[in-house]
């Protein structure tokens, strides 16, 4: 069964707390590197074509080992609608090549086609996914429209690269709260409340990481020493700053991303409801740092094949610091998420069957 912790509510703060029930995983790298190692060697000796049956095969496999309240989710995708968007997307980026080779202009018309299909590939790639993943009896749906989602991915973004990335984290929030509030399972939609201050807390947290590793190169500088430019325009004098600028860098790439990664996943979950349920996240930026940095040590030097344990060891810490906070009974509410679900299973398998969706690899 799941582990059934207490932990203090937002609300609730100083005063009783409410039970959250803590998802499983129960993956192991040795049984993941025997499907990981067939996947890799199937989709070389098929030119890249049973790529798409391995993503089916790792998504099954992860989600069969994530379990919540004891039962484990369900990834049901066809592995020829993923071949057929992978179709689609490799023939996009054709046209656009073909287009460069004739007129630049029919380049930068193919382009802006493309850019305009955005909406379209995320909203179908979204319905795709949430269709095809199940949870008891019931499927997760995805309803947003082609119009809210150019809004959200082509207008928004556009002023935010106009506000010199001032925006960007309330883009951040504003595509959660899209994708979040048109998702359902079964009936029931999620609810999304949010704060633009809460993101721009992340981003900010992330440039202190950025000054401080910058302003610990500076320090350096002194110790190491720079390399010059010579009389003969070659460079000379000490060349430990190299090494150090790209560790820095690296540093940087790795400090950012967990810092954004951690803290965007725990608002996801933390402003996200079901029902009368509520979710919470307990992901840590240091703590994913150093995930990070061992796991990219260990595939350098496994020469890759440390795979498998880093992918599984990545969705062990993220799958197991989510929890569900149940305001009642959650066997009621999935039973009553059932019962008012407008499809009956017949028609259920049948609105899946015309649905064309695909996915685009988003």
């Amino acid at each position: 069964m799941a582990a059934t912790v207490e932990r203090e509510t937002d609300e609730s703060r100083g005063g009783p707390s409410e039970p959250e029930i803590l998802l499983e995983f129960t993956g192991r790298a040795g049984e993941f590197f025997r499907i990981w190692i067939v996947n890799l060697c199937l989709t070389i000796l098929s030119l890249g074509i049973y790529s798409a049956w391995a993503k089916v095969r790792t998504r099954r496999y992860f989600y069969s080992s994530t379990l919540l309240d004891g039962s484990p989710f369900e990834y049901t995708a066809d592995p020829k609608r993923i071949l057929i968007g992978r179709m689609i997307v490799l023939g996009m980026a054709l046209a656009y090549s073909l287009a460069g080779v004739f007129n630049e202009w029919l380049a930068v018309a193919v382009a802006i086609l493309l850019f305009c299909a955005t909406p379209w590939v995320v909203v179908r790639s979204l319905a795709f996914h949430r269709r095809n993943s199940r949870f008891g009896n019931l499927r997760f749906r995805f309803s947003g429209s082609y119009g809210e989602a150019a809004k959200v991915f082509i207008a928004l973004p556009i002023a935010a690269s106009l506000s010199l990335g001032m925006l960007l984290p309330w883009l951040q929030g504003r595509q959660q709260q899209f994708i979040v509030t048109n998702t359902c399972y079964g009936a029931t939609r999620f609810g999304f409340s949010w704060r633009a201050t809460s993101y721009y807390g992340i981003y900010l947290k992330a440039s202190g990481v950025v000054l401080l590793i910058v302003l610990g190169l500076f320090a350096l500088v002194p110790i190491v020493g720079l390399p010059s430019l010579g009389e003969d325009n070659q460079f000379s004098g000490p060349y430990g700053m190299i090494p150090l600028g790209i560790a820095a860098f690296l540093l940087i790439l790795a400090g950012t991303n967990a810092v954004i990664r951690a803290g965007s996943t725990n608002l996801l979950y933390g402003n996200s409801s079901l029902g009368p349920n509520g979710f919470r996240a307990h992901l840590r930026s240091t703590e994913l740092f150093g995930l990070y940095a061992t796991s990219a040590l260990a595939i350098v030097f496994s020469l890759g094949l440390a795979a498998p344990w880093v992918m599984v060891r990545l969705a062990r810490y993220r799958v197991e610091r989510i929890g569900v906070i149940a305001r009642g009974d959650l066997d009621d509410f999935f039973q009553a998420a059932e019962e008012v679900h407008p499809l009956g299973a017949v028609a259920e398998e049948a609105a899946g069957a015309l649905d064309f969706g695909f996915d685009f690899g988003l």
